[in-house]
Order: structure tokens, then sequence, then C-alpha cells
């Protein structure tokens, strides 16, 4: 019976230790996060700010390209350009399958 008393106790506080450990790291995030919070700076302009130093024109420019780009390629990936209508062949993978499925397996054969 020693032994068991002796078992549950380091159980016991070995739970509470790691709960004891646990709580603290808590406690020390909520901490670290109230010391993180920044005050918005007001002395900054309010007026539109343009990334990497691009004015309004260099960014529309920019902007139009993309979205040109972006139609073209799907133009370009649209059901009518496809040789097979997809889900109307398997995969690759499954035509693997059945053809490993459907020959014979033959030990290696030395190439003298």
């Amino acid at each position: 019976m020693g032994a068991l008393n002796i078992g549950i106790q380091l159980t016991v506080y070995g739970m509470a230790l790691v709960f004891l450990l646990l709580a603290v790291m808590a406690g020390l995030i909520k901490l670290l996060l109230r010391f993180d919070q920044t005050v918005p700076d007001m002395a900054q302009p309010s007026g539109p700010q343009y990334p990497a130093g691009l004015d309004a024109e260099a960014l529309a420019a920019i902007t139009i390209a993309v979205t040109m780009h972006q139609a073209v390629r799907r133009k370009e990936a649209a059901p009518a350009m496809r040789q097979y209508q997809p889900g109307t062949r398997p995969s690759r993978w499954v035509s693997v399958g059945r053809t490993l499925q459907n020959t014979a397996w033959q030990p290696g054969r030395r190439s003298s």
C-alpha cells in the first residue's frame, strides 16, 4: 500500500506543478500583451498611401495590367480549350494503378 500512496502523491504533485506553470505562463502572456499595445500616432498624414513610392498613375497602370492578365489567363484555361472535358477520363494515378493491377509481377531480372 505504501508504493501506491507514493505513486498517487507523485501524480498529484506532478499535475499540480504542470497546471501551476501553465497558469504562470498564461499570466506572463497577458502581461506581455498589455505592454505590447501600441498607441496610434496622430502626426501621420491621413491622405492615400501608395506602396514603394508609386504615384496614383503608376498604381493604376499596374492594376489595369494585372486585371487584363487575369482575364486573358482565365480564357486560356476555359474548358473549351482543353483536349478532354474535366471528369470524362480517369486520372493518371488511376490509370497507373489499373495497369499495375492487370500485369503479372515478375522479379527483377539481371541484365548480362
